[in-house]
């Protein structure tokens, strides 16, 4: 047999209200915590990445910046942001050549800190994509860029849309 227990809000000892809802299944945290600052930008057209040269990524579509941290393609961890968050990107070439490589690189206040690397193995080529994940500490004023790089002979464009983003929040309790 299963219980049910229906409540609009839950409060602590002093009475003060630590998660509500609305009836309709729409709740609020009181708690003071969330994922915050959080961002995601898009590629919103190609862009040309010359061979064999670090280019920064630009991610002229954004979808959400909490914070208004997020600019120019860059994200600047802001005042009271301090602490460790999880950021993601994505980097994708156009018709990038067999044996050829896409690398995708995350830069921490203009220093490379870390890279993904693909290797097109199919003989045909494809549209290379390669994808970065990190967890990295920031402070205040601390900034973080997507930067791309490959060996084809020429350069090539990136993908667009959501082949092409950069997005990262701060993780709660870390």
């Amino acid at each position: 047999m299963a219980s049910i227990i229906r409540v609009d809000s839950i409060r602590d000892s002093g009475d003060n209200v630590i998660v509500s809802s609305n009836g309709s299944g729409t709740f609020t945290n009181n708690l003071g915590i969330d994922n915050t600052p959080s961002w995601m930008a898009q590629a919103n057209s190609a862009q040309s990445v010359s061979a064999n040269t670090n280019t920064k990524i630009n991610f002229g579509n954004e979808i959400y910046d909490t914070n208004n941290a997020f600019s120019d393609s860059r994200f600047t961890c802001p005042s009271g942001g301090d602490g460790k968050y999880f950021v993601s990107a994505q980097t994708g070439l156009a018709n990038l050549p067999a044996n050829k490589y896409n690398q995708v690189r995350l830069y921490k206040n203009g220093s490379n800190i870390g890279e993904a690397l693909g290797l097109v193995n199919f003989a045909n080529g494809t549209d290379g994509l390669v994808l970065i994940n990190f967890n990295i500490t920031l402070v205040a004023g601390d900034y973080l860029e997507i930067f791309g790089r490959h060996d084809n002979s020429s350069s090539l464009n990136t993908r667009q849309s959501n082949d092409v983003f950069f997005t990262g929040y701060k993780i709660i309790g870390a």
